[in-house]
């Protein structure tokens, strides 16, 4: 069997949202050290609005906009796996499927993946753009062992 090499790369601009402050917070501890922020969601919008020193999730979605960029000017026309978060992974369909903050917002409960679930995308050279083929397939679940 022919050995395939495989390069391993990591990227910080590719990692989960830093939700600031109130990480490991509940909600109450959370409105109780920042009463003001439940209004600032509201006027700001979840797209948009920053946890107190942390990232909006349109600051998730410009990272990972920098990301595929590189990604694309150093494996033009090669196939690629990126493993990442949830969080980041919907960040990937934002940009790859030209969603709004707005759609985003609404694609919250449609986009969540389960641990170790895929989305694969394809070039289609007819449209000169990557489209999604596959969202969510799940090959393991936890509790599950499979033979391999």
């Amino acid at each position: 069997m022919k050995s395939v090499g495989v390069e391993l790369r990591t990227s910080d601009r590719i990692r989960e949202r830093d939700t600031g402050y109130a990480y490991d917070m509940t909600v109450d501890e959370a409105h109780g050290y920042f009463p003001w922020i439940k209004e600032y969601f509201r006027e700001f919008g979840y797209f948009y609005a920053r946890p107190p020193g942390g990232e909006s999730q349109a600051d998730v979605c410009e990272r990972v906009y920098r990301f595929i960029g590189h990604l694309f000017s150093i494996r033009a026309g090669k196939k690629v796996l990126v493993v990442t978060h949830g969080g980041t992974a919907r960040a990937f369909r934002y940009n790859l499927e030209k969603w709004t903050g707005r759609m985003y917002v609404e694609k919250l409960k449609e986009a969540t993946l389960e641990n170790c679930g895929l989305i694969v995308y394809q070039y289609n050279p007819a449209t000169e753009r990557l489209e999604l083929r596959e969202h969510g397939t799940t090959h393991w679940r936890s509790g599950e062992v499979k033979d391999v």
